[in-house]
């Protein structure tokens, strides 16, 4: 069969309706292919059939490949690691990336139940009917596309074969994915936590219904998040004030050992196991809020349903940086934009550190813990709004909760 026959250009119009349209070519005495179109807009799907008939009296196996583009040209440069390409057989799930996909190429062999292409907020997902031999996925600069070669048909002579292919074309969105029952919503687990910042997602999706703002939902999710880890808190709190007693011994110790910077570790090592004293103690509560901050920021970045939702005031979008106003020239790592959030943010930043029992061994690491709020606000100068607010609203937090053990080991005892 000739190759070009798949030229849209070669189809005539059969049938146009609200919800269907049909597409036919026909080379008299060799074939007739006739591609309908289905639309379900309010589930973002539609269902394409692929009919093809032998009009010869001569068997024939055709060969042929569906080509399902996802624009990706309003892609910022910041969004780039959010293209990818899925491929799913069973409960197997292959993952790769645009940077994979542009240098050269990707041919996933069969069998493949369903692929997924997916940007930022929108994904493209197609499951075909019939069994596929490959897909060829390929990233160039303004789309991202996959090359479906389902298995060959074999006409016979007046022979016809019907493919039906379902497509989704719709935003990221879990309730719409998981209402199919196919596991659409798989596409949504990332490679490091899985599926970790969905359940924060339908738990904000729960505060918003209560309090009809996401700005407000992310508040209330971050007091909760900080009240899980209270406990952890004070345990730092204590082995903060544990180790600043210590530091008159340890200072005395860099003294006496400035020459020896083996033996001096040791010897503090052993001052802090005589005291029971964990150094790394303080920063325990940090390390396991890694993996949650991490989720939250996918939560905050991705979710469609965070997409232009506003706060108050200037923070018009809380899966983007909150842009006060723009100025006129732009500074080297932050651009021209001013946000407000990620200085308030250090400035929470600082009255922490202010408050907080001050455990440097060494002048080095007191320079660095004293740069630390200017390197986050750095870090997330950029980073979406919401992120920044869950940030300020543990900052400070996390202050009352120092104001208060402050103020209980300063009251006088009572006999």
């Amino acid at each position: 069969m000739e190759n070009n026959v798949w030229d849209e250009g070669l189809y005539v119009l059969d049938k146009k309706d609200q919800n269907q349209v049909t597409l036919s070519w026909e080379k008299p005495g060799a074939f007739r292919i006739r591609k309908a179109f289905s639309f379900f807009p309010e589930k973002y799907a539609l269902m394409l059939e692929v009919t093809i008939e032998n009009l010869s009296g001569e068997r024939t196996d055709l060969e042929y490949e569906i080509t399902a583009p996802l624009f990706i040209g309003d892609v910022k440069p910041k969004d780039r690691p959010s293209l990818e390409a899925d491929y799913f057989h069973g409960d197997q799930r292959e993952i790769k990336g645009e940077d994979k996909l542009r240098k050269d190429g990707f041919l996933k062999e069969g069998p493949v139940d369903w692929v997924a292409l997916k940007k930022k907020y929108f994904a493209l997902i197609v499951r075909p009917e019939t069994p596929l031999e490959h897909v060829r996925s390929l990233s160039k600069e303004e789309s991202l596309t996959d090359f479906l070669k389902p298995a060959t048909v074999r006409l016979e002579p007046q022979g016809k074969e019907t493919q039906r292919y379902f497509i989704y074309a719709g935003p990221k969105s879990y309730d719409a994915l998981k209402s199919y029952g196919e596991g659409y919503e798989k596409i949504l687990n990332t490679k490091f936590l899985g599926g970790l910042w969905l359940y924060f997602l339908i738990l904000l999706k729960l505060l918003y219904k209560v309090f009809h703002n996401y700005g407000v939902a992310i508040i209330v999710l971050s007091s909760l998040i900080k009240l899980v880890f209270t406990p952890l808190t004070h345990m730092s709190f204590e082995s903060m004030r544990k180790m600043q007693a210590l530091q008159p011994k340890i200072k005395a110790l860099q003294e006496q050992l400035k020459n020896d910077p083996q033996k001096l570790n040791r010897e503090i090592m052993q001052l802090y196991k005589k005291n029971k004293v964990n150094p790394f103690g303080g920063c325990l509560p940090m390390l396991l809020q890694m993996p949650i901050f991490i989720a939250l920021y996918t939560t905050f970045s991705q979710a469609i349903e965070l997409r232009g939702a506003p706060f108050a005031g200037w923070i018009k979008d809380l899966s983007e940086p909150d842009q006060f106003f723009l100025l006129p020239y732009s500074f080297p790592v932050i651009g021209n934009q001013v946000n407000i959030l990620p200085l308030i943010m250090i400035g929470t930043m600082l009255w922490q550190q202010k408050l907080t029992p001050q455990t440097a061994a060494t002048k080095d690491q007191e320079k660095i813990m004293l740069f630390m709020p200017l390197i986050f606000g750095f870090v997330f100068y950029g980073l979406p709004s919401g992120l920044v607010i869950y940030w300020i609203v543990n900052n400070l937090l996390t202050i009352f909760h120092q104001l208060f053990i402050k103020k209980i080991q300063a009251a006088p005892a009572h006999e």
